[in-house]
């Protein structure tokens, strides 16, 4: 099993396409860039490998050995062609042809292209699928036309190839009245699926060489599974894409509104109509995209969600938060065209389980999914029969040695005992939770006892807490809600997500947990008190004092501490007093017979 998200594009995905090579190897085709405006982002196709993963802990990863670029025309869409290595890019309103030669260097050219839609406004093409065998080319777009193309391709001997090569408009399908959504080819080349977004989904066929309209599903929002969900719904109902099922006649197809729960349905005919046979709805989850093979389902929603699921029930098998943008193109690995035993010894290996499926994104990423993970239930349940199965064996052992008295008064309360036929369950009074379970049809002598004691075992399960009420989620319980910067919320139930995205305080709302502790209203032992922060003080030695010293004078008594700071005081007084006593004194008496009529001297300044 290998599940992760690959994350080494450089350019946002707009389309991609898996299939295989001339030597029966698989390769993807992603088609994506910034557009024609000066973005820095690059507009082209990569064509990668996806080799295996040696074990489920090694995250996959893309191959790249080719890359066509297309200048400055964004590719929104590609499929990949059965014969003569084409590949059919969508830019605006055209379709542009590319050839692909593989060998020890994958070279590409161009080959052709044409107008494939031609809506008075906002032209362009939306959807665009190869025949099984390759000769033919369904497109579609804004004007609601689904065309058909005939392809001459040329031997691939040809020198000029695209000199040869033709492309012919044999059929304008009409009859729809919006943007195409969906296309599938049957098997065998003589029928085409088409749905819009105007509500229909429409079956044509090829008769006398001519295409011409031979059924019709129900249309979109008709349902009655989707009568009782019509409170959660909003908006008018599409069908987003439509598939055949192999080579039966049996359609799968996806229904959205704009707001509320997506619905798969699967169709078959019965006399000469198209009748409901299963219809499946993905609660709060709006598809954009789907992909199906010949046993599984995936679907990719508007918030980057990737929904699998078994065709046979439409059973869901796992929901994973794949994107944080809506998923723009989903694709299952094609299935090999050649035997095992005649692939080459030294080719690449490859992903082999049905369920491997490529979603990508405009988030600049894919994410691969190949087999599925059991869940954390299931091994719980192999722990817990591991653990049966051998306490049985040990407590068979030690039985076997006691008497049939010894064995029955040896059952601990909690546990039970097992006979070995036609158990039937008996109470003891006094003893609510010993059970004895009793052999019928036999006297105490022919009793066999087999004791299993499980103790105080308990079983620990793990729960969130709601981003909204704090309350506790149990395992199967809540749904998660991944914003676009990739922060994810477990919510207990609709009316918490559809309160936390109102953007609503749960302090203010009575019935959560925020409010009854702002308000006090929670009992003593759900309280935990904070914890108080001890400062602890370290005391360091300093520069010519020790650290024993330091503790010393710190742990000394006040009256010490005066008494030595008086001794310091009078100490300090006595050495100023004797430093005034040295200086020598003033003679007084000889200031006295100073001249004081003497003339002064000394330079009064420059006149």
């Amino acid at each position: 099993m290998t599940e992760g998200k690959i994350v080494s594009l450089k350019y946002p995905v707009f389309g991609l396409d898996w299939q295989r090579d001339p030597d029966d190897v698989s390769f993807v085709a992603i088609a994506g860039g910034g557009g024609s405006a000066k973005s820095g982002i690059k507009n082209c196709v990569t064509l990668c490998r996806m080799p295996w993963a040696l074990d489920p802990a090694t995250k996959p990863a893309l191959d790249p050995f080719h890359v066509i670029d297309t200048g400055e025309d964004l590719v929104s869409g590609v499929s990949l062609g059965s014969k003569g290595g084409l590949a059919a890019l969508t830019m605006g309103n055209k379709t542009v042809l590319y050839r692909i030669l593989h060998g020890v260097k994958t070279t590409s050219s161009h080959i052709t292209e044409f107008q494939t839609d031609f809506a008075l406004t906002d032209s362009y093409q939306s959807v665009l699928r190869f025949s099984p065998d390759g000769t033919k080319l369904a497109t579609g777009g804004e004007d609601g036309n689904v065309r058909i193309w005939q392809l001459t391709i040329p031997s691939d001997d040809s020198e000029d190839f695209a000199k040869h090569f033709k492309a012919e408009l044999v059929a304008t399908l009409e009859g729809h009245g919006a943007c195409i959504s969906g296309l599938s080819w049957r098997n065998d080349n003589t029928q085409l699926l088409t749905c819009a977004k105007d509500g229909q989904c429409l079956l044509w066929g090829l008769k006398d060489e001519k295409w011409a309209k031979t059924g019709k599903l129900g249309i979109a929002g008709e349902l009655p599974v989707q009568a009782q969900d019509k409170k959660n719904n909003r908006g008018k109902f599409i069908y987003r894409a439509c598939h055949f099922h192999g080579g039966s006649d049996v359609i799968v197809t996806l229904q959205t509104p704009a707001r509320g729960s997506s619905y798969l349905t699967k169709w078959s005919p019965v006399d000469g109509k198209f009748v409901e046979v299963l219809s499946v709805a993905l609660p709060d989850v709006i598809a954009v995209s789907m992909a199906v093979n010949l046993r599984y389902v995936a679907c990719g929603s508007s918030d980057g969600q990737l929904v699998l699921l078994a065709l046979d029930s439409l059973r869901p098998i796992k929901t994973i938060a794949a994107h944080y943008l809506p998923s723009t193109g989903l694709a299952f690995l094609p299935p090999m065209q050649l035997e095992p035993s005649d692939h080459d010894e030294d080719r690449i290996r490859e992903y082999e389980d049905d369920l491997t499926v490529l979603s990508g994104s405009a988030d600049y990423s894919l994410y691969l999914v190949s087999g599925v993970q059991p869940t954390r239930w299931m091994h719980l349940v192999l722990c817990l029969l591991v653990f049966v199965y051998l306490a049985t064996f040990v407590y068979l052992k030690q039985a076997s040695h006691r008497t049939p008295k010894e064995r029955a008064e040896s059952a601990a309360i909690g546990g039970f005992a097992v006979r070995a036929r036609g158990l039937v369950e008996k109470k003891s009074v006094g003893e609510p939770t010993k059970r004895v379970l009793e052999k019928t049809g036999l006297g105490d002598d022919g009793r066999t006892w087999f004791i299993l004691s499980f103790g105080s075992a308990k079983l620990v399960c793990r729960t969130d807490t709601c981003a909204f009420s704090e309350s506790r989620i149990y395992p199967g319980h809540g749904s998660r809600l991944i914003r676009k910067d990739g922060n994810a919320f477990m919510l207990l139930n609709s009316k918490c997500k559809s309160l936390f995205l109102q953007r609503k305080k749960p302090a203010k709302i009575v019935w959560t947990l925020g409010w009854r502790r702002m308000n006090k209203k929670l009992r003593v032992e759900e309280v935990s008190r904070r914890r108080a922060r001890k400062t602890t003080k370290i005391q360091r030695a300093i520069v010519g004092v020790s650290v024993d010293e330091l503790k010393k004078k710190r742990n000394q008594k006040p009256a010490v501490r005066a008494a030595a700071r008086d001794a310091a005081l009078k100490e300090a007084k006595d050495r100023t007093k004797a430093k005034k006593a040295e200086k020598a004194p003033v003679n007084k008496a000889a200031n006295k017979n100073l001249n004081r009529g003497a003339k002064k001297t000394g330079n009064r300044g420059a006149i």
